[in-house]
Order: C-alpha cells, then sequence, then structure tokens
C-alpha cells in the first residue's frame, strides 16, 4: 500500500525542507482552529461576563425618593408695562449714481444708452443701480461707540456710507 502523499510534500519534494516554510504550512490548521476557538471563546466571555455579574452579586435597589411639603407661594405684583419707545428714525439716504455691469454682447445688438459714471460724479455718491438724490440735510451719521470703534479697524471708509 502507497502511503498518502499530501499537496505540501509534492510542492516540497526535491527542495530544502528545513527552511520553515514546510513546516508552517503543516502546522497552519491546527493553529487557525486554536485561533479561532480561542478568539470566540474571549469574546463569548466578555459578552457574558455582565450577565452572570448581574446573576451572581445581588444589587440593593436604590430609592430616590423624597418627601417633599407643597406650599403656596406669594402673589407677586403685576409688573407695569414696558414704556413704547419711539420709532426708530428713518437714516437719511446716500446720493447714488446709476453705475450698471457692462453687458457682453456682439457689435450689431449693442445700444449706448448711457456712460459710465465720471470719478467726479462718484466723490460724493457710491455706484447703484439707478440714480437717487440725498435725502436729509447733508450731515454725516454719527456712529455708535461700538461701530466707530470697529470702524477704526476697517480698512475702508464708513462714515460715508453710514
Amino acid at each position: 500500500m502507497d502511503p498518502v502523499v499530501t499537496l505540501d510534500e509534492l510542492i516540497f519534494a526535491g527542495r530544502n525542507c528545513a527552511y520553515g516554510a514546510f513546516d508552517l504550512r503543516q502546522h497552519y490548521k491546527p493553529t487557525l482552529a486554536r485561533a479561532l476557538g480561542l478568539g470566540v471563546g474571549l469574546f463569548l466571555m466578555a459578552l457574558l461576563t455582565p450577565i452572570l455579574l448581574n446573576e451572581l452579586v445581588a444589587q440593593q435597589a436604590d430609592v430616590w425618593m423624597n418627601e417633599v411639603t407643597l406650599t403656596n407661594l406669594p402673589v407677586v405684583p403685576p409688573v407695569e408695562p414696558p414704556i413704547p419707545l419711539p420709532p426708530p428714525e428713518m437714516a437719511p439716504q446716500v446720493s447714488t449714481v446709476r453705475n450698471l455691469p457692462p453687458l457682453i454682447l456682439p457689435d450689431a445688438d449693442v445700444i449706448i444708452e448711457e456712460t459710465p459714471p465720471a470719478v467726479e460724479e462718484l466723490r460724493d455718491a457710491i455706484s447703484s443701480d439707478k440714480t437717487a438724490e440725498a435725502t436729509g440735510n447733508g450731515e454725516e451719521i454719527i456712529l455708535p461707540p461700538a461701530l466707530s470703534r470697529l470702524s477704526k479697524r476697517l480698512p475702508f471708509r464708513t462714515s460715508r456710507f453710514w
């Protein structure tokens, strides 16, 4: 009767079996089975430990109920309604000059409606989509203290717009 030849013996026939690969391949299945059993056992033990501890250790129920005595609170006098504030003053409108962004059209469709405003027109007004005169007496609006401190740190002038 011929001895049963394994695949590992066929692969390593005539080769050096002493350097470790042959031994690793022969002991792979038992090592894998042992590692799998140990991993499943540790997992089940970690899963069942809290359940077993609850069954073995008797826990005393904590009572958190306190006796409370209800009392009537004193009646608070009604609060006077707040003084109504006057409606806020409308800020004067700033002068604006119509200055629309350019539209890119073919040469045949270009209609020259209005030329862009000159720098002199924009000196005392801001750019907008329509031209409007300023309302008010031309005085500058004084900023609140918090905004005036902020405007000193801004990289642009705010006094003209506020």
